[in-house]
């Protein structure tokens, strides 16, 4: 008799059984996700927080429908790894939240054009991510040269700059209306 190595051949209906709330199927699901975080340098977040988010995508996507045949365990991998990515970009994009230092005063050159101009500003930048906001309010609140910001981002001054012209450039999307965004003005 010839058995397959493969553990989830070993059981083939573990999908079904997971869908019912087996606990033996959980189990199974949970130990093989842990398993396959953990032989993986991920230092990033802990491979029990990656198992456990590997798990709960899982059964959504099995609840959807989104498995129906093959190597259970492959999948069990991929969405694994498609986990620990998104965590990855996840601790990237904290990472890169810019630090403003206690003693920074905003520029004083055109305070009161800016004052007049607040509430509009405010709703423009409320629909930008915080990594832009930050990046505008050093150039433009704080008056930081793009050397300047660079330097605090620990990046090339053209860099900032390309983020700066992007963050810009989706302010003025979302000021945009819907007619000119239609039509590319």
């Amino acid at each position: 008799m010839v058995t397959s190595t493969t553990p989830g051949a070993a059981e083939p209906d573990l999908p079904q059984r997971l869908l019912a709330n087996e606990p033996g199927a959980i189990a199974t699901a949970a130990r093989w996700a842990r398993e396959i975080t953990r032989h993986h340098a991920w230092g990033f977040e802990s491979p029990e927080d990656v198992a456990q988010e590997t798990l709960l995508a899982l059964v959504r996507n099995l609840r959807d429908g989104r498995f129906t045949s093959g190597d259970f365990r492959a999948y069990v991998r991929r969405i694994a790894k498609n986990i620990s990515i998104s965590s990855y970009r996840r601790a990237r994009v904290r990472a890169t939240t810019i630090p403003l230092e206690e003693d920074m005063q905003p520029a004083a050159a055109g305070a009161d054009a800016r004052v007049e101009h607040g509430a509009s500003v405010g709703r423009i930048l409320a629909g930008l991510d915080e990594t832009c906001r930050q990046l505008i309010a050093l150039a433009y609140l704080y008056g930081l040269s793009r050397r300047e910001i660079a330097g605090r981002l620990g990046i090339s001054e053209g860099a900032a700059k390309v983020r700066l012209f992007r963050c810009l450039e989706r302010a003025r999307a979302s000021q945009a209306g819907p007619a000119e965004r239609a039509s590319g003005a």
